[in-house]
């Protein structure tokens, strides 16, 4: 999670869970500034315990499972009577006690009532204890190759920052607006990325630019487009692939001597962009990253990942590996949707994202070239290499990339990832030196290092423009970085605390429904059966396919196995869904369920919670005992099926 504190508030206002959290953020902060204290041994006023014993009591009015999970699972029997004395007497606990009391306050802070959370260091402990039987990858992150500009790629450069330093100074010199000024800098930034990600998707953008260029001064671009004000020049920056609003802004107020000076570089710029079939210095070492990966004997390629920032760059990849070898069976997964090669013709069809992502898994595609649409919530863990074709200006981007090959239950036991960008450039800067050095000093140790890369956008972007030199950049990682972990000691439960907390959960109550008795619930149905939903003759797979449904939904599978979601169905060409709450095709069933009158012995019992819990539910059943005497019983929805009822009572 890469957040602002503020943002991280603004998401805990949602949950409507932490009482006076809710509404200023600075208690939170407050909060967390106390643990970080108690954490480093350092010193907390009367005041400060009276806050976080207040803070703990208001629990109980406020979120009473909570509280009872606090009592049953997170203190430990060895300090229940300190807690006891502190929060009834308000005596603050000291020496061992103190220790102890920590997992009760970490569990208690604002953060941790709305967030459970596994990372890397809880599963490690996990698999230690043998309690984890998936596969823990281990990650190696290769030596950048050493990629230098070809002619074309070097001219391209040269004449891009000629054309971005003149650009610049027209927009100053012409008095615009502040926000227009802005906006320049933006949009520089966003060239430099589509050069540094593939000539193709510069010339894309560059001809975009002349069009409008050519439109205005022919007075045919409408005024009507949306405000500089309204653009969210950060979401643009780093998730646009249009730069459509840019350059509507950049449009505006420029004198036409400017605009026909630009209108003439542009087309001078893009003369020598006009043939690109020649060599790519980074499509050369993915080509030979590629080569590297063949299985003897086959046209079979051992699975890889390629993700790059922009669709341009993507189609282009997929021409040039095309061009290479017509028989590579290569999938793409992007906003624009999915694609894979069909092997009966050899030529690329659209599929939805989804089917492309099962195919992989299946084994059915060897290379998947991705955007970032696909670098988050996928799992492609049949791939044991992933290659960046460019990197992203936020060290995080490239982390989630990544975490789609490094999952937990990996099918290799060790990854691989590629990072390709110019030899000086920024990317080669941070990802390349910085990350070296900052290895060698031990100021970043771990598998996930790529993550704890301290470096903003406007850095980056300074590296580009060569105003800040790599020994202040390093100097200000340093800094950062031990911020972070003392501020990651004050807010992050510690793994040992969580894997005892955990632990201890196993002794609650098991959930009222599991993915078991949500499919004996689909599979037994006599109610959907007779609608005409059937089950999928392989029983393993656990699938029904619904029909009859009002919504659309016939033809599509509704599945409550974990494994059949995520490798799909291998001759099923309709939609897959997960048979848990918050799926639209599962939600559509339940009520059409629900919409199904019991009989009259069975009544539905149904109260408010306390707080914002939710509704109490149980039924009240006519039934037999065993003696075969009427009795009415109260009981869970689950016991109903070891009650035999009386249909005849009421």
């Amino acid at each position: 999670m890469q957040l602002d504190p503020i943002e991280v508030f603004d998401l805990i206002q949602l949950t409507k869970r932490v009482g006076a959290f809710h509404y200023d953020p600075n208690l939170g902060q407050w909060y967390y500034d106390i643990l970080g204290r108690l954490v480093h041994g350092g010193e907390v006023t009367e005041a400060e315990w009276a806050f976080l014993r207040k803070a703990i009591l208001e629990i109980q009015h406020q979120d009473p499972y909570h509280f009872a999970y606090l009592q049953d699972v997170v203190v430990d029997p060895t300090i229940r009577l300190a807690v006891k004395i502190w929060l009834e007497q308000g005596q603050p606990p000291v020496g061992r006690d103190l220790r102890g009391m920590l997992r009760l306050i970490f569990a208690a802070s604002p953060l941790s009532r709305v967030m459970l959370r596994h990372n890397r260091a809880l599963l490690e402990i996990y698999r230690a204890n043998g309690q984890l039987d998936a596969n823990l990858a281990e990650r190696h992150i290769l030596p950048l190759p050493r990629i230098t500009f070809t002619h074309q790629e070097q001219s391209c450069y040269d004449q891009l920052e000629k054309y971005c330093e003149a650009l610049a100074l027209q927009v100053r010199a012409g008095g615009n607006r502040t926000q227009q000024i802005a906006i320049m800098g933006f949009y520089l930034s966003f060239l430099r990325l589509r050069f540094a990600s593939s000539l193709f998707a510069i010339r894309q953008t560059l001809r975009h630019r002349r069009e409008r260029v050519r439109a205005t001064l022919r007075d045919f671009l409408a005024r009507d487009g949306e405000a500089a004000t309204e653009l969210d020049l950060e979401e643009l920056l780093e998730e646009g692939d249009d730069d459509t609003l840019f350059v509507k802004a950049l449009l505006e107020n420029r004198r036409p001597e400017d605009l026909e000076w630009e209108y003439r570089y542009l087309t001078q710029m893009l003369q020598p962009l006009e043939d690109l079939s020649g060599p790519s210095s980074k499509m050369q070492n993915l080509l030979r990253a590629l080569d590297e990966r063949r299985v003897s004997g086959t046209n079979r390629v051992r699975q890889t990942v390629i993700f790059t920032r922009f669709y341009d760059t993507l189609t282009d990849i997929v021409e040039r590996l095309r061009r290479v070898e017509n028989r590579m069976l290569i999938g793409t997964y992007s906003g624009q949707g999915g694609q894979f090669t069909d092997n009966k013709h050899w030529r690329l069809a659209g599929v939805d994202r989804d089917d492309v992502k099962r195919r992989f898994l299946r084994g059915e595609i060897d290379v998947l070239v991705c955007t970032d649409a696909a670098a988050e919530g996928l799992n492609l863990q049949t791939a044991d290499l992933l290659i960046n074709f460019d990197l992203p200006w936020n060290p995080m981007k490239v982390e989630q990339r990544i975490g789609r090959i490094d999952r937990i239950g990996q099918d290799h036991e060790t990854i691989y990832v590629l990072n390709l960008c110019y030899v000086g450039s920024a990317e080669e800067i941070v990802y390349g030196r910085l990350l070296r050095r900052l290895g060698e000093v031990g100021a970043i140790v771990g598998t996930q290092q790529i993550s704890l890369l301290p470096v903003t956008r406007e850095e980056f972007q300074e590296l580009a423009e060569h105003q800040l030199s790599e020994t202040v950049l390093e100097r200000r990682a340093k800094e950062r970085i031990e911020i972070s972990k003392r501020q990651a000691m004050s807010r992050e439960i510690p793994a040992q605390y969580l894997f005892h907390i955990y632990s201890r959960l196993s002794l609650a109550p098991e959930p009222p429904v599991s993915l078991d008795s949500i499919w004996e619930a689909l599979s037994q149905s006599k109610y959907l059966q007779d609608l005409g939903c059937q089950i999928f003759p392989d029983l393993d797979k656990r699938t029904i396919v619904i029909q009859n449904i009002p919504g659309g939904l016939d033809g599509t599978g509704l599945t409550a196995s974990r494994e059949t979601y995520e490798y799909g169905l291998e001759g099923f060409e309709g939609p897959l869904h997960f048979a848990s709450y918050g799926d639209p095709v599962f939600e559509a069933v339940v009520e059409q369920i629900l919409r199904f009158e019991p009989p009259r012995c069975v009544k539905k019992i149904q109260v408010s919670g306390p707080g914002d819990i939710g509704p109490w539910v149980s039924y009240a059943v006519s039934g037999f005992d065993e003696g075969g005497n009427r009795t009415i019983k109260v009981s869970s929805l689950n016991g109903l099926a070891n009650i035999r009822i009386d249909e005849a009572g009421v």
